[in-house]
């Protein structure tokens, strides 16, 4: 596959922190109708498409749920990015989606809805603040290559 221009990844990651956003805008629209399992499946949703912006920061398509989490645990914790248990919690709100989604006899909690949405909105505001960190490197590296050419 080609490389991605940084017009294009931009827009990439601006689309998913867009779904982001609006995912757990939903999570938190169905927890107040008390439609915990609603809202824990969009607050999951809300962290995987952060996750998908936080790939393509460094010029990674996800192409499964799986290959994306590991992905973020390679790539964001384990070189600390992001914090040592970020793992643990987006398994944990993983864990609550499964179950409102395909458990035939069991609910989310209104506890574990609460932790799911409360999860996903820290998430959300690691994301924002690490695309921030890489615009900035973006701007810098441009800035070097436009004094490069002008010498």
């Amino acid at each position: 596959m080609a490389a991605l221009s940084n017009e294009d990844r931009n827009e990439m990651i601006k689309i998913c922190v867009g779904k982001s956003e609006k995912a757990l805008n939903s999570a938190i629209l169905l927890s107040e109708s008390n439609d915990f399992d609603g809202a824990a499946n969009r607050a999951y949703y809300s962290i995987f498409q952060s996750e998908n912006a936080l790939l393509l920061t460094k010029g990674i398509l996800g192409n499964s749920h799986k290959h994306v989490h590991n992905v973020i645990a390679k790539e964001f914790v384990r070189l600390g990015e992001l914090p040592i248990d970020t793992f643990k919690k987006i398994q944990s709100v993983q864990v609550a989606r499964t179950k409102g989604d395909y458990s035939g006899t069991e609910h989310v909690t209104k506890k574990e809805m609460e932790n799911a949405i409360s999860e996903a909105k820290e998430f959300l505001d690691n994301t924002k603040k690490l695309i921030a960190e890489f615009k900035l490197e973006q701007k810098k590296e441009k800035n070097l290559v436009e004094k490069v050419d002008l010498n």
